[in-house]
């Protein structure tokens, strides 16, 4: 009896949670589609050389530092991150740091003052107001974004923090994609990190660039809770011979999910990484259904186990490629701002092919025996998960 009403209000819970967080304000979802651009393109997979290349960026900054993240911890990485930030300050360059409120929650006031004094810009978006609490507590600004000088520009999946770089014990080596640009593709940067600093704060007048005109190879996509979906659907049913697919949280919408499956039946190759292990609750058992259908429908997929994959890798029939802050789950889809990028330039999309295969062919397979040895407790979570994967 104790059992059927605690699960009674557990369901009450979640369906009174469930629609206070649709209880949007008005407005929003929006997204920005730019035209194809030009743009040179530097790939990382690993946190060490792109915060090497980034600070080294920062450094030699003449005029002006703008910088997004969406998750900043308190430890060496990131003091020595803010410690550069003021002494570029210092020597007279404008810098603005915009950190989402919930994902910097580390950030002290001390710490926020320090820099403050020095002549940083400190910024915290996305801060949660009544009457809309819930559902701007799980909305977040997920971009990453720098733009140094108007001239040279980051945008991808890593955060700042010692994890990052392979330095947290518990995740071991952290695989992710970053990109390092330059050329006209860095003005869509800038005017996305705009946007976003002027819905928190005021007004700017950032520094936009002058480029020669170049092949249009890059394609950037800021997205707030809207066409995220229907962007990767489209490049889905688009596909005629392979999708390759990397994601750390593999919790599709129905209709994002039911596209894979239409691949599949006509023929498309799909393969499908994502991580051995977790680092959120509950997120790999919402994704297990899924890709274990996907396995039995006739797709590949396998788990990383040579630490934790959280790259965001779409690539479409070797020549199409999209990377950014977007996950394969439904918050990235309709809740969060993502910042995206569509890549058409052919020796740029076999590089990332190649580095993602190299993974691919060292995952361990998803086999009708590895489903059949999930453990007790996995099982019984499976279906709370699939009920709470919008909340995921």
């Amino acid at each position: 009896m104790i059992w059927i009403v605690s699960a009674t209000a557990f369901i009450v819970v979640v369906i009174v949670v469930v629609i206070q967080l649709n209880n949007r304000p008005s407005g929003g979802r929006e997204h920005l589609m730019f035209p194809p651009t030009s743009g040179s393109l530097k790939f990382y997979y690993k946190g060490y050389p792109m915060f090497q290349d980034l600070f080294q960026d920062i450094k030699d900054a003449q005029k002006e530092v703008n910088i997004q993240f969406f998750i900043v911890k308190q430890d060496f990485i990131s003091q020595q991150f803010f410690s550069l930030l003021k002494e570029t300050a210092k020597r007279g360059v404008v810098v603005r740091l915009l950190m989402d409120r919930l994902g910097c929650f580390r950030i002290t006031k001390s710490t926020r003052k320090e820099l403050e004094q020095a002549g940083v810009h400190v910024v915290f978006s996305d801060r949660p107001q009544f009457p809309h609490l819930l559902y701007q507590i799980n909305r977040r600004n997920h971009r990453k974004i720098a733009v140094i000088d108007g001239k040279v520009g980051y945008t991808g999946g890593f955060n700042l923090g010692k994890e990052y770089i392979g330095k947290n014990p518990q995740l071991a080596s952290w695989r992710d994609y970053h990109l390092r640009l330059t050329g006209q593709v860095v003005n869509d940067l800038q005017k996305i990190f705009q946007h976003d600093w002027e819905e928190a704060r005021e007004p700017i007048f950032p520094i936009y660039g002058s480029f020669p005109e170049e092949p249009r190879n890059v394609q950037v996509l800021a997205t707030d809770g809207a066409k995220l979906e229907e962007h990767f659907i489209s490049l889905i049913d688009g596909a005629q011979g392979e999708i390759l697919l990397g994601t750390p949280y593999f919790i599709p919408s129905d209709r994002l999910f039911n596209a894979l499956i239409r691949a599949v039946k006509r023929g498309v190759a799909i393969k499908v990484l994502i991580p051995m292990n977790a680092n959120h609750m509950l997120v790999k058992e919402a994704g297990i259904p899924f890709f274990t259908e996907l396995k039995e429908a006739g797709g590949d997929v396998r788990l990383f186990d040579q630490g934790f994959y959280h790259s965001k890798i779409f690539i479409i029939d070797q020549n199409i490629c999209d990377i950014g802050s977007a996950n394969f789950d439904m918050r990235s889809m309709f809740l969060n701002k993502e910042i995206n990028l569509l890549i058409s330039d052919p020796g740029f999309v076999q590089n990332v092919r190649n580095h993602f295969l190299s993974d691919f062919k060292q995952g361990i397979p998803v086999s009708r025996q590895w489903m059949n040895q999930l453990d007790l407790g996995t099982r019984l979570r499976i279906p709370i998960a699939r009920m709470l994967r919008p909340l995921l």
